[in-house]
């Protein structure tokens, strides 16, 4: 699922043609907001320091009080694209990479039998965040936001009469949410290629690379 179809099925105020079953029968009160940058430092930096604070601001702040506070979650998915380069590479006599003293000389070709593939990555995680007066939003403090959210769950699963059903659901739900909060990335396209779901391999970024 790329992020332009995550906007497409979920935010509701642009998704009326979607059907409940492509929502995978949630709510539909998600709002979702898509943007591009021209790398992905700089789509980092001004989603953490920038749009994240705006959209909490604009959403949350006129429904938190002291005495009822809230801790909404915020999701993050992108792409990006890149052509990689380990620097290892130049001691197996790759001809894109050629140390000349001091100097290392690079290219990323796109095409022949040198061309260097462009990798596709998706990412995705999600982070709880608090508000504190005078200060505003941060990431909540996630071993306070952990003990809140097995009493939120314990709540949400009272209608399951087994105690037994209603712990494991529980605790599959707390799993769920810690592994979205650690966050996965993964190369899901090679050039033109998709990479099917068990040959994908997790990184961040190419490392040492050029």
């Amino acid at each position: 699922m790329t992020v332009a179809t995550i906007h497409a099925r979920f935010n509701h105020a642009t998704n009326s043609g979607i059907g409940a079953q492509e929502r995978w029968n949630l709510p539909n009160v998600f709002s979702v907001q898509q943007t591009q940058f021209p790398s992905i430092d700089v789509g980092l930096m001004q989603t953490a320091i920038t749009d994240t604070v705006q959209l909490l601001d604009s959403h949350f702040t006129s429904h938190w009080t002291a005495g009822d506070p809230i801790t909404p979650t915020v999701m993050l998915a992108y792409e990006q694209s890149y052509r990689g380069l380990n620097l290892d590479e130049a001691l197996s006599g790759d001809g894109n990479l050629a140390w000349s003293g001091n100097s290392l000389t690079v290219k990323l070709p796109t095409g022949g039998d040198a061309a260097v593939p462009l990798d596709t990555m998706a990412a995705l995680k999600w982070t709880p965040y608090a508000y504190r007066a005078g200060s505003g939003w941060t990431a909540a403090d996630i071993n306070a936001f952990y003990n809140d959210l097995s009493g939120q769950l314990s709540r949400a699963f009272s209608s399951i009469t087994d105690p037994n059903q209603a712990g494991a659901q529980q605790t599959m739900a707390q799993v769920l949410y810690m592994a979205v909060y650690d966050g996965d990335s993964n190369v899901v396209q090679i050039d033109n290629q998709i990479v099917p779901g068990k040959s994908r391999r997790s990184r961040t970024r190419p490392s040492p690379s050029a």
